[in-house]
């Protein structure tokens, strides 16, 4: 048996060494955070034998199919390691009473424990601290306005039926009322599925702004500099499977616009953990600026919102209540967003924005 420690200034980098240098089949053996004259975290691990792991660990790399399994084992081990830092560490007799409670709701929420260890370690020190206070301090906003949004083209990218299209369909037609005088287009990249072509055609025709189409083996360059001329090009997109990323897309032939644009994840509140995990890492790029939050409605508890924010660094910018395309997009306030998490509130929380 192998047995090595490791180092780092936070608990995902030292699970990544780990994974890297002794493969999926390490075993934990123990696991020190902060404290104790600590400033980083330290992970003692093991492997029964180091060198045939390694090997086997590399072929499955290596076979079709695996990337979904390997990041999922990954989570898996970090989850564990990081409950076994937290449970001894994380002392809640040293917050304020407000302090207990806005944590244990958290907790409830479905907030991430990597998360909660974070928000204690600056609220610990101080129990009349504000929550609120701190939780600002951990997630960032860019409400979706056009002076704070100058750029020309914006691609908006996701999972399939995350409400992409309508996203893009409501923008449009918000911006068209607000900036009447502002040349706007709409391009549809996912040619390939008739009902979205029809919806964006049909409302755009009606609403007079500019549509053109395309499809996924098409890429957008062409397109795009068709609608030179126009001011604002919003880009709707088909979503990407398995296996698949938006890097490659990037470097795929009729996608380098990818690269000049302004590109915005658009999620909603009902998948899995592990799914937003998966997704984060399927659609990060170098031009990913924002996170778009759909169907807020529909869903029974939001602290996967905040895990989102916290982990990709990402600021929201727009949230969409409703099927309706009439006042169901808002800017993405910090305000409307803690009401939302604290309290299920829709946003606009304080009574109409747009």
């Amino acid at each position: 048996m192998q047995v090595k420690t490791f180092t780092g200034k936070s608990l995902k980098q030292v699970m990544t060494q780990v994974k890297r240098e002794l493969g999926d089949e390490a075993v934990i053996l123990g696991t020190q955070g902060p404290g104790d004259g600590k400033i980083g975290y330290e992970v003692m691990a093991a492997i029964e034998n180091f060198e045939a792991s390694a090997s086997n660990d590399s072929e499955r790399k290596r076979g079709p199919g695996n990337d979904f399994d390997n990041m999922r084992e990954e989570w898996s081990l970090l989850r564990e390691s990081l409950l076994a830092v937290i449970q001894p560490q994380v002392d809640l007799g040293r917050l304020g009473p407000r302090q207990k409670v806005a944590v244990r709701y958290l907790e409830k929420e479905g907030v991430a424990v990597d998360f909660i260890l974070n928000l204690w370690s600056r609220l610990k020190d101080d129990p009349n601290m504000s929550v609120l206070k701190a939780l600002r301090a951990m997630v960032d906003f860019k409400p979706w306005r056009v002076e704070r949004w100058p750029d020309r083209v914006h691609v908006f990218v996701g999972p399939h039926g995350v409400g992409k299209t309508s996203t893009v369909l409501k923008l449009a037609l918000a911006l068209r009322r607000r900036h009447p005088d502002l040349k706007l287009a709409v391009l549809n990249s996912d040619g390939s599925h008739g009902r979205t072509r029809s919806y964006l055609r049909h409302y755009s025709e009606l609403s007079g702004l500019a549509c053109r189409e395309t499809g996924p083996e098409d890429g957008i360059d062409t397109a795009l500099a068709e609608l030179e001329d126009c001011d604002l090009v919003l880009v709707d997109t088909p979503g990407l499977g398995s296996g698949q990323s938006m890097v490659r897309r990037s470097s795929s032939p009729g996608w380098s616009a990818l690269g000049r644009a302004k590109v915005h994840l658009v999620l909603n509140p009902l998948f899995s953990p592990r799914q937003y995990e998966a997704f984060l890492e399927r659609y990060s790029c170098p031009s990913l600026s924002s996170c778009v939050w759909t169907k807020l409605d529909e869903a029974c508890s939001f602290g996967d919102m905040l895990n989102v924010g916290w982990k990709s660094g990402l600021p929201f910018s727009i949230f969409s209540v409703g099927s309706g395309l009439k006042d169901t997009l808002f800017p993405a306030l910090d305000q409307d967003f803690w009401q939302l998490l604290l309290k299920h509130i829709m946003p606009p929380a304080n009574g109409g924005h747009q």
